[in-house]
């Protein structure tokens, strides 16, 4: 028979990869912090299995793909944890698409820009929206980590600090 606090943990690992309810700042530290230092350690085996193992030339290659795959499985954790925290500010999670607008906007433009050389004049018309969504993003990842979540129940559901001292 399992006990009570062994499922309260198995609740809280899982946690992390749900969407729905309320994450406070103390959550979205953590997460932040530990995965941004965490994947360092695969990056640096992989970046040293390359080097071995791999001629220069592959090795280079590796060498693009190596943060990513490092960092991959993180990126998960990371964007629940987010949108539980945006729930937390009584924030809708879908402002986080502003992310997906900004990079499809730069990367179609690199794009354009690494085949045809040219930066177009129709290019300029994009700028004022990606700026617009990094500004946005800024503001909301600095209001993410800093301000205090929604006093007691919101939209999303109830607080989470509340709810961590009447257990």
């Amino acid at each position: 028979m399992k006990s009570k606090k062994s499922e309260m943990k198995k609740r809280g690992l899982l946690r992390y990869f749900s969407f729905s309810g309320r994450a406070p700042r103390s959550e979205m530290w953590m997460v932040t912090l530990i995965g941004s230092f965490l994947p360092i350690i695969p990056m640096i085996l992989l970046f040293v299995l390359a080097i071995r193992f791999l001629p220069s030339s592959d090795s280079e290659k590796a060498a693009e793909f190596i943060p990513l795959i490092s960092f991959l499985p993180f990126y998960p954790v990371f964007i629940a944890t987010t949108i539980r925290r945006m729930h937390d500010l009584n924030w809708k999670g879908w402002w986080l698409f502003t992310i997906v607008i900004e990079f499809t906007i730069v990367g179609i433009g690199t794009k354009i820009h690494e085949v045809s050389g040219v930066f177009y004049w129709w290019m300029w018309a994009f700028v004022p929206l990606v700026i617009c969504c990094h500004l946005l993003l800024l503001y909301g990842m600095f209001a993410l980590h800093i301000a205090k979540g929604t006093d007691g129940p919101n939209d999303f559901g109830d607080d989470p600090l509340r709810s961590k001292a009447d257990d």
